[in-house]
């Protein structure tokens, strides 16, 4: 934010979990190339474990799959610009679908846990990765998981349900909707 804190901080378009990541690596490391590395290091590796676990139980040609995927313009350009959130975004919705996958096959259901953390998780990097909820939804209702999907929507709603309880504790509102009731004075 610079020398001086603005007003409407709290109106920056995205969940704070990206800035607090950010702030924290940069108490740690010293220098732009550290602090870049520092940032993107965890979100690449969790990343490659996302797309290496899709790929092994989606399909035979694993490794194809994942060099396809990683060499996607969308990926290239989050890992290159690592301090951005779409980087964190990309790793937190891809071990979402990863956790979910696993979820899906009944002797798995452990992961369900998981792919309700990654799920808030990425909800809190950037509002977009909310966008998985009807997905997963839908896919639960095709797949007949709706009840026993329930360790993914506790886990979801306790960890962006808390974040979002808290901010709204903190600052009056929850952001989300202070986001979007203010969508059109939002700088872009």
């Amino acid at each position: 934010w610079g020398a001086s804190h603005p007003e409407d901080a709290f109106l920056f378009a995205h969940p704070p979990l990206h800035l607090w990541w950010v702030a924290i690596c940069q108490k740690w490391v010293t220098g732009f190339p550290m602090l870049r590395l520092a940032v993107a290091l965890p979100w690449l590796l969790l990343l490659g474990w996302g797309v290496g676990r899709l790929a092994e139980g989606m399909t035979l040609r694993g490794s194809r799959a994942a060099l396809l995927w990683l060499a996607c313009p969308l990926v290239v350009m989050a890992v290159h610009a690592g301090l951005m959130m779409d980087l964190a975004l990309a790793a937190l919705m891809t071990a979402a679908v990863a956790c979910w996958w696993s979820f899906c096959d009944e002797r798995q259901r452990e992961w369900g846990w998981a792919a309700g953390g990654f799920l808030a998780l990425a909800g809190a990097t950037k509002y977009p990765g909310l966008l998985l909820v009807p997905v997963l939804l839908l896919h639960a209702r095709r797949q007949g998981l709706v009840r026993a999907a329930w360790p993914v929507w506790l886990g979801f709603g306790v960890l962006w349900g808390g974040l979002q309880g808290w901010l709204a504790l903190e600052y009056g509102t929850p952001h989300l909707w202070a986001v979007l009731s203010s969508a059109g004075g939002i700088a872009r």
